[in-house]
């Protein structure tokens, strides 16, 4: 993709919600919404030690 191109960004959490490492943010981008990769080393891109876990 260059800086010229369209494209998708999806933003998303991973897991089930049970730990508080599953309620990370992370991105991937896609040139035609079919083929994903993720940024960031697939590491979360925002971070959060702030809420409840039941």
């Amino acid at each position: 993709m260059t800086d010229t191109d369209g494209g998708y960004l999806f933003v998303h959490f991973t897991g089930t919600e049970h730990h508080a490492s599953d309620e990370q943010i992370y991105f991937a981008l896609s040139p035609d919404g079919l083929h994903w990769h993720d940024l960031h080393q697939q590491q979360p891109v925002l971070t959060s030690d702030v809420g409840e876990i039941s």
